[in-house]
């Protein structure tokens, strides 16, 4: 590619901190055991594809509606394919299976939240709706989840727990976003 040069001020991390993002941070990565710490530290809040190994046509669709249709949310998600095969773990605990995949799923790092139907994302606006509908609510069905489990717990409806957030860095280890700011 061809080199592009920052006209913003220098002096302003919060200005080129989102330019660098921009430029150098894929809008959809793929998750793997390897970056998940990474990825679970940025503590927003997931936008999952999980999906087959050689299902690439899944892969591409999903990659090519995010960048149409939810760049623009970039700051408050991360964008992340999941081979469904690794993570199956967390497939299984959605109550899902590998025959189920493809799975789009918000994790909001307490809990997972399934989109309803994989077919869904080819119409426009539905993915975008199911995470803003996340945002505006997460509130609210968090704390009737709660309120439900206290009236009757055997009873009760229960979201998926999050997987991911058992991924992230430990505790105890040092980082700069933890210890230092």
């Amino acid at each position: 590619g061809q080199d592009e040069l920052y006209g913003g001020s220098l002096s302003d991390p919060w200005q080129v901190e989102p330019w660098i993002l921009d430029k150098c941070v894929p809008l959809v990565r793929e998750v793997n055991f390897a970056n998940v710490e990474e990825l679970i530290e940025e503590r927003l809040p997931l936008l999952l594809l999980f999906h087959l190994p050689e299902d690439v046509p899944s892969i591409k669709d999903f990659k090519s509606i995010v960048e149409m249709q939810l760049a623009d949310q970039r700051r408050q998600f991360n964008f992340v394919t999941v081979d469904g095969w690794k993570f199956e773990h967390s497939v299984k605990h959605m109550g899902l299976s590998a025959k189920d995949l493809p799975i789009i799923a918000i994790d909001s790092l307490k809990f997972m939240y399934p989109f309803p139907k994989f077919s869904d994302m080819y119409i426009p606006g539905k993915l975008k709706q199911f995470m803003q509908d996340y945002s505006s609510n997460q509130t609210a069905v968090n704390v009737k989840v709660i309120e439900q489990k206290t009236k009757d717990a055997k009873d009760a409806p229960s979201l998926p727990v999050s997987t991911f957030k058992e991924l992230g860095p430990s505790k105890h280890r040092y980082s700069l976003l933890h210890d230092e700011l």
